[in-house]
């Protein structure tokens, strides 16, 4: 009887073999330690060539399922429990979002600590991680070949609106995702969601900044895509609120929206608040990270100083703001932590778990130094 191969399929033959073959294994028909059958046997039995064999039992024995001995023939590898204990996750990232073109240090740095938070729980889990670049699909085609390079893996961490073709082509093959989201988003019901708490990081702000004794709160907020804009809204909304219930007086006519974060820039916006600086306890809070080093430099050719004149504070990874004089306090989000997290549900997921709709949301680190 043969056992059923679609040779219509885009599949490789030699694919489809090995998972047939494996499927086997994992149903405990083939047994650790046990021979496999003969190439020629198996060819009768799939209805396909001898060299098609061959190339499914090398893509086995690289993945450790079986072992070859010379002069006895082809068996399921001892230790192959392992192997189908063993769950691999994909970490598909876009890499032109982390080139310097795409403010990559920021970027860089985001990424390496969701990587290191999902490694270090893999290592518990019995679990791999491959991190893989991909662009954005620009065809069916190139959709179909990029779904054919993640087959093997048992489920998916994404980040963000990156990549969403290709996540959700993914989902459709009953393959678990979650996703890391930073800021603000939309949580869509096929995922699992891995967030940072913006409400509970903007209510310990605006405590911080009530207990220093500041009064004012504007907002530094760069041009964004229309992608971004409306989650830069919501967390704008979201500050405002947790300071006014401070007592700290912020509206929507406190934003001050630059166009980049060159120093021409900040100059001229600026020269029109100086004179409410001097006069004031008067705080500036960057959305972006990107802005805050431009403010410092500003402040430098006035000889204003940061922390006494005018306070600043960030919300960010933190890695744009090393080096600076006086340190800058801001709310940092914990992007170790949300790798962990991501990692865990996404296995609980193979094993049967809940991922579909869940949103868990990781508290940020309120890191305070002397520049408020």
């Amino acid at each position: 009887m043969l056992d059923i191969i679609d040779k219509d399929s885009k599949t490789a033959l030699s694919v489809q073999v090995s998972e047939k073959l494996i499927e086997g294994i994992r149903s405990g028909a083939m047994k650790p330690s046990r021979r496999m059958p003969g190439i020629r046997v198996l060819a009768k039995r799939f209805g396909t060539s001898n060299s098609t064999v061959i190339e499914a039992l090398n893509l086995m024995e690289k993945q450790n399922y079986i072992e070859r001995i010379p002069a006895r023939g082809t068996f399921v590898a001892d230790d192959v429990r392992h192997e189908l204990s063993l769950s691999r996750l994909v970490f598909p990232f876009p890499e032109s979002s982390i080139s310097p073109e795409a403010g990559g240090l920021e970027n860089w740095g985001i990424v390496s600590e969701f990587y290191r938070g999902m490694l270090t729980e893999a290592a518990k889990l019995n679990t791999e991680i491959l991190f893989h670049h991909f662009e954005e699909a620009k065809s069916e085609i190139q959709l179909s070949r990029q779904l054919r390079r993640m087959n093997d893996f048992d489920g998916g961490i994404f980040v963000g609106n990156q990549l969403p073709d290709l996540r959700n082509a993914f989902i459709a093959k009953n393959k678990p995702c979650a996703l890391l989201s930073p800021g603000i988003w939309d949580f869509p019901p096929n995922v699992a969601s891995i967030c940072g708490d913006p409400d509970e990081a903007f209510s310990s702000i605006a405590s911080l900044l009530a207990e220093r004794g500041y009064k004012r709160l504007r907002i530094l907020n760069l041009a964004v895509s229309p992608a971004n804009k409306e989650n830069n809204s919501r967390k704008i909304d979201c500050v405002i609120r947790a300071v006014n219930a401070k007592g700290i007086i912020a509206d929507t006519s406190m934003i001050h929206e630059l166009k980049d974060n060159d120093d021409a820039t900040v100059n001229a916006t600026f020269a029109k608040l100086i004179q409410g600086i001097k006069n004031r306890r008067e705080v500036f809070f960057s959305l972006n990270a990107y802005t805050v080093p431009a403010v410092y430099r500003y402040a430098a050719r006035k000889n204003l100083k940061i922390g006494k004149d005018f306070g600043i504070l960030g919300y960010a990874s933190g890695i744009t703001f090393n080096n600076l004089v006086p340190e800058l306090t801001f709310s940092k989000f914990n992007h170790f932590e949300m790798g962990k997290a991501a990692c865990k549900i996404i296995v609980d997921a193979i094993y049967g778990g809940e991922w579909r709709g869940t949103v868990l949301k990781i508290p940020n680190t309120l890191v305070v130094k002397n520049s408020i």
